[in-house]
């Protein structure tokens, strides 16, 4: 079933070599019973749903190769973890929090789409530019109530940045948010 492991309702990626697929859901493995845990160079190889995803260690590399990735809890990256998404169809739909304290994103989130239910945190553990978008790249904020978006470090930012919260607000707890490219807010205010 795929080329990782489980391990304590976790499915692991961490081939030493190559890119690694990551099945689509349709494959019935056990996303759903826990989380995906990415440590080498991989790719989605279709619409994936999970509880939570983690990109991490040395190596983590998740491109979502033109897929949609549904994550209904935590999404992170952290240590020299990154996210590729530079293909037009690509989407990462996060139901929880997202926290971006990974490698260096400078030309990997240049297409595609990320929308964010709960809270985004960038920090600079490891990169100050640990989300760098750039390019066409979206960021959807959909949550309802309020939102906390904490930014690290300028050299992090947003392409363009969509505000669609009926009744909610998103509020800037920590830092500057920075858009390179385009802001809207089509419901629910940004403060």
């Amino acid at each position: 079933a795929g080329n990782g492991y489980v391990a304590s309702n976790h499915y692991i990626f961490d081939q030493a070599t190559g890119t690694q697929a990551v099945p689509g859901s349709s494959a019935n493995l056990p996303y759903n019973l826990g989380d995906i845990t990415i440590r080498s160079n991989a790719q989605a190889g279709g619409t994936i749903t999970t509880n939570g995803l983690r990109i991490d260690g040395s190596t983590g590399r998740f491109a979502l190769n033109g897929n949609t990735v549904n994550v209904s809890g935590p999404f992170a990256t952290s240590g020299s973890g990154v996210l590729v998404s530079t293909i037009p169809a690509d989407a990462l739909l996060i139901t929880g929090n997202a926290t971006f304290d990974g490698g260096d994103e400078t030309g990997l989130l240049t297409a595609g789409a990320i929308r964010i239910t709960g809270n985004m945190t960038q920090s600079a553990t490891n990169s100050p530019n640990s989300f760098r978008a750039s390019g066409t790249h979206s960021a959807i904020l959909s949550g309802t109530g309020t939102t906390q978006i904490a930014f690290a470090t300028a050299g992090s930012r947003f392409q363009n940045l969509l505000v669609d919260m009926p009744g909610g607000t998103a509020a800037v707890t920590a830092g500057s948010v920075i858009v390179g490219g385009n802001l809207q807010v089509n419901q629910g205010r940004l403060a």
